[in-house]
């Protein structure tokens, strides 16, 4: 997929990208565009479906590179001709915040401590530069290799290794290489989970699952007792295991059903 087709921002060229999964199972692509003026993210959570979550304007620092992920919730930042380090915020993964830090150390190597702190050496940060190179994408499932495109001045790419799709950042803007047999890999359990339960379909219409359609299973044994819930119109699975007789682990999936997973 070149950038042409993908949302009109993909269009716009860029200098650094980053991947980001959140705690719901999205997983969303930041790009720096405009030599640091603008931030655009993009949900690649479905490669077939890629869509543009936001475009922000940024205060002019230059150009900058992600380098690592600092926790679980932010990304270190270099700028590439001041020198200075940043930190986007994770957070919000929809609304991501970049600030500024006065420090002329080398965060790079730094350790975590904790998810609030980090410990680090004395060192200062030295930019290496990016070596621009043409990619060509060429497929060998057949007999005779064919090319397939020729992707100009990529300076960065990165990699979803659950969907199989690698993203490349170029003159041209964002081209997304996928690979449909991981993909379908990819989507298959849930719905061979659902298939494998759908024979013990359990309809729960009181409370606040009312024309709610659930399906599960549970075993039992003295003293144990578990069960799995997928609720329909949900994408979470609620799994509860008990050490107890039953029906202590019904009970608890349909509290949660009840509390969480219908308010979502």
């Amino acid at each position: 997929m070149e950038a042409r087709d993908l949302p009109e921002q993909a269009q716009t060229p860029g200098n650094s990208l980053f991947l980001h999964s959140d705690s719901a199972g999205s997983t969303y692509l930041y790009v720096e565009q405009q030599q640091g003026a603008r931030l655009s993210v993009f949900d690649v959570t479905d490669p077939a479906r890629i869509k543009l979550v936001v475009s922000t304007p940024l205060a002019a620092e230059g150009a900058f590179d992600f380098v690592r992920p600092l926790g679980d919730h932010a990304e270190l930042v270099y700028f590439r001709n001041s020198q200075k380090e940043a930190v986007l915020d994770l957070r919000k993964t929809k609304r991501p915040v970049l600030r500024v830090i006065s420090t002329v150390t080398d965060l790079g190597p730094a350790e975590t401590l904790g998810e609030s702190g980090l410990l680090v050496t004395s060192q200062a940060h030295k930019y290496v530069p990016a070596v621009a190179r043409d990619y060509q994408v060429i497929d060998i499932a057949a007999s005779d290799p064919t090319q397939l495109a020729t992707v100009k001045d990529v300076k960065h790419r990165v990699t979803n290794d659950e969907t199989g799709t690698t993203f490349l950042l170029g003159s041209n803007g964002l081209t997304v290489v996928r690979r449909l047999s991981i993909e379908n890999d990819y989507k298959v359990p849930p719905r061979a989970l659902l298939i494998d339960v759908l024979e013990h379909d359990q309809a729960r219409p009181n409370g606040n699952t009312a024309g709610t359609r659930c399906v599960g299973r549970n075993g039992t044994s003295r003293g144990i007792n578990s069960d799995l819930e997928l609720c329909l119109n949900s994408r979470y699975i609620v799994v509860a295991l008990a050490n107890v007789d039953p029906p202590a682990a019904q009970r608890i999936s349909e509290f949660l059903i009840n509390r969480l997973v219908l308010q979502l």
